[in-house]
């Protein structure tokens, strides 16, 4: 191949790859920043409460057992208010506090931590802050000592979250949880490691960026190897010159 064929492979090389670069720059920065919103997002962490007897918000909360029409419930009051979780799981009046119910029912604090940030920081920066109770049932409609436990995708988890508005109320199955939400986080916290979900693996979050990174490295490639030609057919042409004389 001559140096002049050469250098003009090189040249084609060159302006095809800065051309796919140029198509893929701008999606590709796009999805950068996408990315980098994403790690920013927030992950909640969460501190459990064993005694039934505690302050929050300036106002004193307690938990008690106790039986109505033959059934078991545990009554929160807090703020003037009482709110009431059947009992759906063991009740050992022999532990102390609620470790008697901790298989199913739990007292969580929850504080929203973004990026970055240490627990310690984001106590700091006064981030989103709750206080829940959550209760584990089994799956409704079925013996809870066999299909029910089996079910556990049907499993029912109950909220009372203690809002600045008073007791807020909610219900969520297992199979409705989203990961990394402070419902999934305080769930996780009443159900047994072994009957977990199964934890949805993260990607290193090169996936998101697509062809848009697959056409900025390949073009970049070929403009490279566009490069090495041209100084290829620049370094025949001397040699060519210099025999030549």
């Amino acid at each position: 191949m001559s140096d002049r064929t050469l250098k003009r492979f090189g040249i084609t090389l060159a302006l095809l790859g800065a051309a796919m670069v140029l198509i893929s720059a701008p999606e590709l920065v796009r999805r950068l920043r996408s990315r980098s919103e994403s790690l920013e997002q927030v992950r909640w962490s969460a501190r459990k409460i064993t005694s039934d007897t505690f302050d929050f918000r300036e106002q004193p909360v307690r938990l008690e057992t106790v039986s109505r029409d033959a059934q078991s419930f545990v009554d929160i009051h807090w703020a003037g208010e009482i709110a009431s979780l059947p009992v759906t799981g063991r009740d050992n009046a022999a532990l102390p506090s609620l470790t008697r119910h901790d298989d199913w029912l739990g007292v969580f604090e929850l504080l929203a931590v973004r990026g970055n940030e240490t627990v310690e920081e984001a106590l700091a920066l006064d981030n989103e802050y709750k206080l829940v109770v959550v209760s584990r049932a089994m799956a409704p409609g079925y013996d809870p000592k066999t299909w029910g436990a089996v079910r556990r995708k049907e499993w029912v988890y109950t909220y009372i979250e203690l809002a600045p508005e008073g007791f807020e109320q909610s219900t969520r199955q297992q199979d409705d949880l989203e990961q990394k939400t402070w419902r999934y986080i305080a769930a996780m916290q009443v159900t047994p490691g072994a009957q977990r979900p199964k934890a949805q693996l993260e990607n290193d979050g090169f996936e998101e960026l697509g062809w848009a990174w697959d056409g900025a490295a390949i073009g970049f490639s070929i403009f490279a190897a566009g490069l090495v030609l041209i100084g290829a057919s620049r370094v025949t042409r001397e040699k060519t010159v210099r025999s030549a004389i």
